[in-house]
């Protein structure tokens, strides 16, 4: 209940219980009466304002004051406690500075909860980036293992141990042009197997001086070269071949190496070619080149139409 002090004056010595007036509101209902004296409390409830006040006048204090009565009125305080609901009493409004501090405070709590969340995180983050880390160094390893584990290993070959692959039976030199007998499958130099037929050759005419490479074909008889596609399916056809060939004897190639009968042209090997130049190379070899003839490539020169040109094979092994 809210205290208030009130200045009165004290009640004319022949009237002991001044009424005592309300300044906000009035009320039918009885007041009760004070005793005189200097300060006067007075403790009032809207509640209190149903019950009936009792007027019985204090005997005892009409008596002191009858005795002692004061010759001059003297200011007194009274001091009113009101609850009354009807008078609320109102808030005090706080500054606009100070409402602004408080908004401005709010907000740094709730900024320092954001981030003490935010700093949680992060950490939250960041460990997951470390175990992340880890991870992908484990992997990276493993896939390192893996790709040990799968590349060949490498293999370093000594040149010395293919020289005989590479090198002519013959003449025990690189094959910088190998040429490969159809029958048996061994190779040679170019130059080599050709001074090996030609001396079989040589052998030959030298046995049968009729013979003529270039005109055998044109002795066959006329019935028989047309046959001879066919000769072998038709044995007839083959027994006539063989009875001209003892009348008419052939140079008998075959192989420097095994002696097989060679019957048709050398092949060049250009794989073993490959092969001999690559470990040459190694060695620090450089294969021969062929002389580039430069007396057809004049300016100002036509080139003449070329003729058909004969393979080194021709001597031996006449085109049909």
């Amino acid at each position: 209940m809210p205290a208030t002090r009130a200045t009165s004056k004290l009640p004319h010595r022949h009237d002991p219980f001044p009424e005592v007036h309300r300044n906000k509101r009035k009320s039918n209902s009885p007041q009760p009466q004070a005793p005189a004296s200097d300060d006067v409390i007075v403790l009032s409830s809207s509640d209190d304002e149903a019950r009936p006040a009792k007027k019985t006048p204090n005997n005892k204090i009409m008596a002191a004051s009858n005795k002692h009565p004061k010759s001059t009125l003297q200011s007194t305080e009274v001091i009113e406690i009101s609850d009354d609901e009807d008078y609320p009493v109102a808030p005090v409004k706080p500054s606009r500075n100070l409402m602004k501090i408080a908004e401005l405070q709010s907000q740094i709590e709730t900024l320092k909860e954001s981030n003490t969340r935010m700093g949680k995180e992060i950490e939250n983050y960041q460990s997951l980036l470390d175990e992340t880390m880890v991870e992908k160094d484990m992997l990276s390893n493993q896939v390192a293992e893996l790709h040990l584990r799968q590349e060949p290993p490498s293999i370093s070959i000594n040149p010395s141990d293919l020289e005989d692959q590479i090198n002519c039976e013959i003449c025990t030199m690189k094959m910088w042009r190998p040429y490969l007998l159809p029958e048996c499958g061994h190779s040679f130099c170019e130059s080599c197997i050709q001074d090996w037929f030609s001396t079989i050759l040589a052998r030959h005419i030298q046995a049968h001086p009729e013979y003529n490479a270039n005109n055998h074909r044109q002795n066959v008889p006329a019935h028989i070269r047309q046959m001879m596609p066919y000769a072998e399916y038709h044995p007839q056809v083959q027994q006539m071949l063989a009875q001209y060939n003892l009348q008419n004897p052939q140079p008998e190639y075959n192989c420097p190496t095994c002696r097989v009968e060679v019957k048709s042209r050398p092949i060049e090997d250009f794989a073993l070619k490959a092969i001999v130049r690559v470990v040459a190379k190694a060695q620090g070899e450089v294969s021969p080149q062929k002389p580039v003839s430069t007396s057809s490539n004049k300016k100002g020169k036509r080139r003449a139409p070329q003729k058909t040109q004969k393979s080194v094979w021709d001597p031996y092994f006449p085109p049909s």
